[in-house]
C-alpha cells in the first residue's frame, strides 16, 4: 500500500491498495496507524521560501554534472544553505531545459527534525500536485493549476511537462494575484490558450495527495529525504520458544555478572590514558605560557594593528555596491592601502615579507624585539575586485558607471573569461586620487 499524505487543519490521506484508491480525512494519532501499515508513505515541502528557476544546459552536460551546474544558475543566493531538485521540461540535440528548485535547508532540517522516522520519502508539493493531476488527466494540452490552500496559493503550469512554478500568501489581493500570474504564464512561457484549473482547498489536496502517493512511479522522482531520517517498515515478530526465553536470561545474568569486572578494566585504562595525556600536555602548557609572555612583551604592536582605522573604507564600498548592475554579482574585493612611512611598525622590527639577506628570520627577530616606534595610518589608493556577470553589456555598464565616480581614475577591465553560454567572470582595477 502506498499513501500520500498533506496537512492542513487535519491530514488528507490517498491510499492505494492494489490498483484501489481511497482518499480521507484523519487526525494525528489516526494518521500514524495508517501509514505504519503501508508499505511507502511520501509527503512533500511548500512555501514562498522555495525558489524556482527555469534553467538551460547544454545537451552533451554528464548527468553527474547537473545538480553543480544548477547551483551556478542560483549566483544570487548562497548555495550551501540549499538543498536543490530539478525536474526535466524538454530536450533537443543543442540543450536540455529544467525546472529548478532550491529549497531553504532550514525548512528542510525543521522538518526532519520534526517528522524523523515517520516518512519514507519527501517530495515538493507542486511537483505532486502536477504528477497528480497528469495522472488522473493524460490528455497532452496546455494547462495552469491553481491550487487554493489554508495559508498559499500555488500556481503552476506547463504542457507535457511542469514548466512554472509560484506560490504566494493567501494574505494578499488573491485574484489580482492570481490573474497577473496566469497573465505572465501565457505570455512568457507561449501559451495564450493554456486551460486554467481552479481548485478548490479540498480538490487541490487529492490531487496533491495522489500526487505522493504515485511518486515512486515517476522517473523522475527524487527523495530528498536522507535514508537515516526514513521510516522502516517492521517486520513479522516470531513468538519465542520457552528455551529461547530460558537461554536469553541465562545470557543477560552472566553479561550482568561481568560488567563490574569490565567497568573497573576500564577504568583502570581510562586513568593510565589521562596520566599519559597530562605527561604530553605539560610542555605544551608550558610553551603557551611562554608565548603569552612574548605576546605580553610585544602588546604595542598588537594594539596598533587592532586600533587601525578603517572607518574610510565604508564610503567606497557603498559607491561600489550603489554602481553594481543587477546581473553583475560580486566576488572579490580588495582594497589596497599604502604608506609614506616606510615601516609603520616599531623601528626595530623588520618585514616578515622582506628576503633581502638581513632579514633571513624575520620571525624570531618580531619576537625578540621589544622596542617601541611610532606608527601612521594607511590610506587606501588601490581597488582589486573580481565578479561574476549574465553577460557582456551588464559588464560594460559597470566599466561605465566606475569611471563615473568622482575620485576613481584608470579603471580597468581584464581578465574576462566566458564559463557558459551567457556567463562570465571577470576582474577590474581603479586607482583612487586624492
Amino acid at each position: 500500500m502506498s499513501i500520500g499524505v498533506m496537512q492542513e487543519d487535519n491530514f488528507f490521506l490517498t491510499m492505494i491498495d492494489n490498483g484501489k484508491v481511497y482518499q480521507e480525512v484523519f487526525e494525528e494519532t489516526q494518521m500514524l496507524k495508517i501509514i505504519n501499515k503501508s508499505k511507502c508513505v511520501i509527503t512533500g515541502l511548500h512555501g514562498q521560501d522555495i525558489i524556482y528557476k527555469n534553467i538551460e544546459l547544454p545537451s552533451s552536460i554528464e548527468k553527474k554534472k547537473i545538480k553543480e551546474s544548477i547551483k551556478w544558475q542560483f549566483y544570487d543566493i548562497e548555495a550551501d544553505g540549499y538543498e536543490f531538485l530539478y525536474r526535466k521540461i524538454k530536450s533537443d540535440e543543442n540543450s536540455i531545459r529544467f525546472l529548478c528548485a532550491a529549497v531553504p535547508k532550514k525548512m528542510f532540517n525543521e522538518f526532519i527534525e520534526k517528522n524523523s522516522g515517520i516518512y519514507t520519502g519527501l517530495d515538493l508539493k507542486p511537483f505532486a500536485a502536477w504528477r497528480g493531476y497528469k495522472a488522473s488527466n493524460p490528455v497532452s494540452q496546455p494547462v495552469i493549476l491553481v491550487l487554493r490552500g489554508s495559508e498559499t496559493v500555488t500556481i503552476i503550469g506547463g504542457n507535457e511537462n511542469l514548466e512554472y512554478v509560484r506560490e504566494f500568501s493567501s494574505s494578499l489581493n488573491i485574484e489580482l494575484e492570481t490573474k497577473r500570474t496566469i497573465d505572465h504564464f501565457r505570455q512568457s512561457f507561449g501559451f495564450p490558450d493554456a486551460k486554467i484549473e481552479d481548485l478548490a482547498r479540498e480538490q487541490s489536496a487529492w490531487t496533491i495527495t495522489y500526487g505522493y502517493a504515485v511518486a515512486y512511479l515517476d522517473p523522475q522522482f527524487i527523495n530528498i529525504l536522507p535514508e537515516r531520517h526514513r521510516r522502516v517498515r517492521a517486520k513479522g515478530f516470531k513468538k519465542p520458544r520457552k528455551i529461547e526465553i530460558v537461554a536469553a536470561i541465562a545470557v543477560f545474568f552472566l553479561i550482568a555478572s561481568c560488567i563490574p569486572y569490565w567497568l573497573a578494566r576500564n577504568l583502570e585504562k581510562e586513568t593510565e590514558g589521562i596520566e599519559r595525556s597530562i605527561q604530553k600536555l605539560t610542555p605544551i602548557v608550558n610553551e603557551v605560557h611562554d608565548i603569552q609572555r612574548q605576546i605580553n612583551q610585544y602588546q604595542e604592536y598588537i594594539d596598533a594593528l587592532t586600533t587601525h582605522e578603517t572607518v574610510e573604507c565604508v564610503p567606497i564600498i557603498n559607491d561600489i555596491r550603489s554602481v553594481l548592475p543587477p546581473e553583475v554579482a560580486l566576488v572579490n574585493l580588495k582594497l589596497i592601502e599604502s604608506s609614506s612611512n616606510p615601516d609603520p611598525r616599531p623601528a626595530n622590527n623588520k618585514d616578515p615579507n622582506n628576503k633581502s639577506p638581513d632579514n633571513k628570520n624575520p620571525k624570531s627577530e618580531e619576537i625578540e624585539s621589544q622596542g617601541t616606534g611610532s606608527f601612521t595610518s594607511y590610506r587606501i589608493n588601490h581597488i582589486s575586485m573580481s565578479a561574476k556577470s549574465l553577460g557582456i553589456k551588464p559588464m560594460g555598464l559597470l566599466l561605465d558607471n566606475m569611471t563615473q565616480i568622482p575620485y576613481l581614475e584608470n579603471v580597468e577591465l581584464k581578465n574576462i573569461v566566458q564559463k557558459s553560454p551567457g556567463y562570465y567572470t571577470f576582474d577590474m582595477n581603479a586607482e583612487i586620487k586624492y
